[in-house]
């Protein structure tokens, strides 16, 4: 249940309180997350036992997360992830960074990006394009938990 509080219709310095109604969920898949997603459930790895999706960490929202070992991977479409009124451009198709898969990224991204890999996470940014590389992004996805669940 979410509560909620207004002063509207309450006496003079107080406030009325309410059951908010729920809210429909924020997130929903999209093509590229479900793409993206089966390329995960064909390595084997497991939704709820060795992943997460919209995992929340300090204060972010990661696509996929494998928070046991810090991994976690953002699909999305170059104009999500570049500035509004600016041509966006697919950089490659997949990197560890913002910056090595879109021009210009957007600052909300650099931020996440630097947050979380000053805290130990690896995060897998892939624009729309990962799509024409599905076996090179299974290879480099399974490269990456591999190589951290090594050093866990």
């Amino acid at each position: 249940m979410v509560w909620g509080r207004t002063s509207i219709g309450a006496p003079s310095g107080k406030y009325l309180i309410y059951v908010k109604k729920p809210t429909e969920p924020k997130f929903s898949n999209t093509f590229l997350e479900e793409e993206f997603e089966n390329i995960l459930h064909e390595l084997g790895y497991v939704k709820e036992k060795d992943y997460f999706k919209n995992h929340w960490i300090s204060g972010y929202n990661l696509d996929f997360a494998f928070p046991s070992i810090k991994v976690a991977f953002e699909p999305g479409a170059t104009y999500w992830h570049t500035p509004k009124n600016v041509e966006g451009e697919k950089v490659n198709p997949y990197g560890l960074s913002p910056e090595e898969v879109y021009f210009p990224p957007i600052p909300k991204d650099l931020n996440k990006n630097k947050v979380l890999t000053s805290k130990g996470w690896v995060i897998g940014w892939l624009n729309e394009d990962f799509i024409k590389h599905k076996k090179e992004i299974a290879e480099w996805v399974h490269s990456l938990i591999e190589s951290k669940m090594k050093i866990k």
